[in-house]
């Protein structure tokens, strides 16, 4: 289970590796867009594929020093339309339109808005991926609890107690885990220790 969307961005980082050998730009994200559309078509990935494109779409925008108008609003736009899915149920061929779109935005207003110093939003975005893989077994172990205590009827203050416990379960594996191999892959080839190439406005 845990391995849901990881096993697309598996295959995704996959094609980017070869689109980095292609010399012109446009000529990388139609490679991607080729190398996505193939495991739409022969591999059982489903049109969640598509959004990768989106993403490396925004990258390549962003690259070129493209900037947006108002992007709380834009951001704004993308939450409302994503609200107003819920209760909907959305089909695979319809979720990059419906869930895609909306996300986009989401994400390109979070990119060019000021970026925050505030320590614990920065530590809870540096802990997200832990926080992603951890929340497989968090949840699972707050069901078991509130079912042997009998309270699992009471679905809000679940969600509430497993979101917690999931922030927890992450940072625990976060520092315990993540960062020391992190370290370690950086004292093997200190080309990973170097800042980013192109770092998000401050």
């Amino acid at each position: 289970y845990v391995g849901w969307t990881i096993e697309y961005e598996m295959a995704f980082y996959a094609i980017f590796a070869v689109s980095i050998y292609l010399k012109s730009p446009a000529l990388r994200l139609f490679f991607l867009g080729l190398g996505i559309l193939g495991l739409m078509i022969f591999l059982p990935y489903t049109a969640i594929a598509l959004e990768f494109l989106f993403g490396a779409l925004l990258g390549a925008l962003y690259l070129r020093g493209v900037k947006i108008g108002y992007p709380a609003i834009v951001g704004g736009i993308g939450a409302c339309l994503l609200l107003a899915t819920i209760g909907f149920e959305v089909s695979d061929i319809a979720r990059p339109v419906i869930w895609g779109v909306p996300a986009l935005l989401i994400v390109m207003a979070a990119l060019y808005l000021p970026q925050t110093k505030q320590k614990f939003l920065t530590v809870l975005g540096d802990a997200s991926y832990s926080i992603y893989l951890a929340q497989v077994f968090t949840i699972t172990a707050t069901y078991k609890v509130f079912s042997a205590l009998g309270l699992k009827e009471n679905g809000d203050l679940l969600m509430i107690v497993a979101v917690i416990g999931s922030t927890i379960g992450g940072l625990v594996a976060y520092y315990l885990l993540e960062r020391p191999i992190t370290r370690w892959i950086r004292g093997i080839n200190p080309q990973f220790a170097r800042e980013p190439l192109y770092p998000l406005n401050k």
